[in-house]
């Protein structure tokens, strides 16, 4: 059964408004998914508007989102929530902090999966043609446009990629080359296969790990496997600054 999303604190006036939302979100991200277990059936979507970043939490004893979305902005909720929402389908808590230099690729997935969210609401008709789909489109040409990305571009990123630990503006055009090349349906699966890869190995190895998991061709690993080459592949322990907190901190 998908968990319930119990939203709080957010202001009266937009209630109504994030409910819709976040209950498109769930049918379409939860609902009949094959996740992994989780710390609760209830999920806690807290409005935080004075926090800098996004929060999936980690250890706590049950699954707790935090977002800064504005006070009434369907759109910019929508997208926050399902970045969020694609950490607990793959239980990233579970490996944080993540130092292994692959925290890129559990990042990039969640981009896309704000994408795959916002679009999953093309039925709110009139909300969406309004603001959702003007967003979308807005977002997908401006900081997740992915026309530069190739090989070349991750060759040249590559230090960088392997030492993010939020979505950072390298990794936002690869979210937008999954959205792209990949089905939703398959976006979704490939990013709950992550809670099954073993982790601590360089960047190569984990990707075709990761590509057994998913099976079939198609695949987001497959994708990201044509981007990379060995020649990148960073050791284990390479990247030495480690989050301090005991939340995962995430930016969108």
């Amino acid at each position: 059964m998908a968990p319930r999303l119990s939203l709080k604190g957010f202001h009266p006036r937009a209630e109504a408004n994030y409910r819709l939302v976040a209950g498109g979100l769930r049918a379409v991200l939860l609902e009949g998914r094959d996740l992994p277990p989780l710390r609760s059936q209830e999920v806690e979507v807290i409005w935080a508007p004075a926090r800098p970043n996004l929060i999936y939490a980690a250890g706590t004893p049950n699954e707790r989102i935090l977002l800064s979305c504005g006070e009434n902005f369907p759109s910019q909720f929508a997208y926050q929530l399902a970045h969020e929402l694609g950490h607990l389908s793959a239980r990233s808590d579970l490996r944080f902090p993540r130092i292994d230099g692959c925290m890129w690729i559990e990042e990039a997935m969640c981009g896309a999966y704000s994408l795959v969210g916002l679009k999953s609401l093309n039925n709110l008709d009139d909300w969406w043609r309004e603001n959702g789909l003007p967003y979308l489109e807005g977002i997908l040409q401006g900081a997740y446009a992915f026309g530069q990305v190739d090989a070349e571009y991750v060759s040249a990123r590559a230090n960088a990629l392997c030492a993010a630990n939020h979505l950072s503006d390298d990794i936002q055009p690869i979210s937008g080359l999954i959205f792209s090349k990949i089905a939703s349906d398959r976006i979704i699966e490939d990013n709950i296969a992550l809670s099954r890869v073993p982790v601590g190995t360089d960047v190569a190895t984990f990707l075709r790990a990761w590509a057994k998991e998913c099976g079939g061709a198609t695949t987001t690993p497959e994708l990201l496997l044509n981007l990379w080459t060995d020649d990148h592949a960073r050791p284990v322990g390479a990247i030495e600054d480690e989050p301090s907190s005991a939340i995962v901190e995430l930016g969108e």
